[in-house]
């Protein structure tokens, strides 16, 4: 299973894109519309949270599970500051995650492989599993194409109609774009996220065709990236 490297400041820009955007907005409302029961939804491999804080204005309680630290203080940050009571942060290693009770649904979103999704879902939940994966197979953030070393969802379906799990399949194309402050932090940011050899040496000269000017009082900049997703739901009463 992939997991995610969580260097220095990668917290703050996921927080200032999530912010920015409506791509959380969106999915939390779509999840809401194919669960049943709203009494609880785990989001597996939460990084900062962005969709749990989300999800927990659908659910019951959600229970945001992450191995590392970093990304779950931006979490904990956003909880106080909107005052939410309904999220429970657990930092696990998901694969030894022994759950209290059964939960009603689970989300894996960009996180775990297949296999393991169906496993956990099979011992741990009631309701609906929602598997977001990436379509694309490069890197976002690089200046050059760099395919990335981590599965996308393209082979799922193939999956599922081998063990005789029924699904609903839907695709989705979303702006995951990052919201810029100026010309340092564009630099900054393309060093820290680009896969490109030469990325210690990136000035803006090499990224402004990229970027768009937009009218802001926080941001100077937007970096899009309209990039395709696949969306799974499976019951997990159908996982023999």
């Amino acid at each position: 299973m992939y997991l995610y490297n969580w260097q220095p400041n990668m917290a703050e820009y996921m927080d200032d894109a999530s912010k920015f955007g409506t791509f959380h907005k969106d999915i939390a409302k779509l999840i809401d519309s194919y669960c049943e029961n709203k009494d609880s939804i785990i989001d597996a491999g939460c990084g900062i949270g962005a969709l749990s804080l989300e999800l927990s204005n659908y659910f019951g309680e959600v229970i945001s599970v992450d191995n590392n630290e970093a990304p779950l203080k931006m979490l904990k940050s956003n909880i106080k500051d909107l005052n939410k009571s309904n999220i429970k942060i657990i930092c696990s290693d998901i694969n030894s995650l022994k759950l209290s009770k059964k939960i009603s649904n689970a989300l894996f979103c960009f996180f775990g492989d297949l296999d393991f999704v169906l496993d956990f879902a099979k011992e741990n939940c009631t309701g609906k599993v929602i598997v977001i994966s990436r379509l694309w197979e490069e890197y976002r953030f690089s200046l050059d194409k760099k395919a990335h070393n981590r599965k996308s969802g393209k082979n799922y379906e193939q999956i599922l109609k081998s063990k005789n799990i029924p699904y609903e399949k839907i695709l989705k194309q979303y702006d995951m774009g990052q919201p810029l402050r100026n010309e340092k932090e564009a630099i900054d940011f393309f060093r820290l996220y680009s896969k490109d050899d030469n990325k210690s040496e990136v000035v803006f000269d090499d990224i402004k065709d990229k970027l768009e000017l937009i009218e802001n009082k926080e941001y100077q900049y937007y970096f899009p990236v309209n990039k395709e997703i696949s969306i799974i739901i499976i019951d997990a009463r159908d996982i023999k």
